[in-house]
């Protein structure tokens, strides 16, 4: 039995809850797990976690993280860090040890500045849009696949953004993700009062237009509390670009919802795994299987956080050779 296995045996599905063309599944463990890690948002505002440029020249691709707090910092997949040179959003999932420095992956979301508007960077209220981070998932197990690298195609990357910005006729001096974030504030607001945390709540599965889309897991419920907002909003501007596009709505999530979210966790359960060595603490597993991307982060004898994202099999299947013929 695989880690993924082993993981998604004890989670079950909840009662389905919609909002407009979102559909959200919880996803609820019968094992108890007690958080022994910190998130950046509160390490920051206790004064006791900063992200900075690597340089005082800065590299595009890296960041420094030093971690002032006794115990480890968790860092989500994709969330977005603000200021320094320019805005960023983490590669993978990290588990920083308490007392310590650590050189992060990351890419930028803000093409059109490379200037100093802070010292540091202070975390946000959100990850880098669904539909992105699939495809950044893919762009990242590729280069761990073939060089080692945490990397993304940066391009791509920029190009995703350019497009989302596009979409929702948001102007951005800088070409900032942030940008679309705060034009679409009220409404993201919205989808957030919409959605109710179960109790034993872990995660959830993300459907749109009845369509899963992608799936989040923690290993402790206070985990999930702490970071659904900033996940689900990553899903509900998803959602909102299908309403600004007029993509026809479906309604494959009517009948027998739990189902299809229970099947995209077979999927995921089943996938094929290749495990590396973390940068910080434990171990990346990444997802190499077709129209699926994502990955784990095993540590402390357990899954603190699995992420996957269905992709059609040509855009998958692209992002992969892609990656491979990379030279970094």
């Amino acid at each position: 039995m695989t880690v993924f296995q082993e993981t998604l045996q004890h989670i079950s599905v909840g009662q389905v809850q919609r909002s407009g063309r979102l559909s959200v599944f919880p996803l609820l463990s019968s094992v108890s797990t007690i958080a022994d890690y910190t998130l950046l948002d509160s390490a920051q505002a206790e004064g006791l976690a900063t992200v900075s440029e690597i340089s005082e020249g800065g590299s595009v691709p890296e960041l420094l993280l030093d971690n002032a707090c006794e115990l480890s910092l968790f860092l989500l997949d994709g969330e977005e860090l603000l200021g320094a040179k320019q805005n960023r959003i983490v590669n993978l999932s990290l588990l920083v040890p308490g007392g310590t420095k650590q050189t992060i992956p990351v890419s930028c979301v803000e093409a059109g500045r490379w200037n100093y508007d802070s010292e540091a960077f202070k975390s946000s209220d959100r990850t880098f849009f669904a539909s992105g981070r699939a495809r950044k998932s893919a762009d990242v197990t590729g280069h761990m696949g073939t060089s080692g690298s945490r990397r993304t195609d940066q391009g791509a990357v920029w190009e995703d953004v350019s497009f989302a910005l596009s979409d929702f006729k948001v102007a951005s001096e800088t070409s900032a993700v942030s940008a679309l974030y705060d034009s679409q504030s009220g409404s993201l607001d919205e989808f957030e009062q919409a959605f109710a945390i179960t109790e034993g709540q872990v995660g959830a599965v993300f459907a749109i237009d009845g369509e899963v889309r992608g799936m989040e897991l923690f290993d402790a419920s206070s985990t999930w509390q702490a970071l659904m907002p900033k996940v689900l909003r990553s899903y509900a501007i998803d959602a909102l670009r299908a309403d600004r596009l007029d993509t026809p709505m479906g309604d494959s999530a009517d009948a027998q919802p739990e189902l299809a979210a229970r099947e995209f966790l077979d999927r995921v359960a089943s996938a094929h795994v290749e495990r590396f060595d973390a940068l910080g603490e434990g171990s990346d597993l990444r997802v190499v299987e077709d129209n699926l991307s994502g990955g784990g982060l095993f540590a402390k004898d357990r899954i603190v956080h699995l992420c996957a994202f269905a992709m059609d099999a040509d855009s998958s299947t692209r992002q992969r050779q892609q990656a491979m013929e990379l030279d970094f």
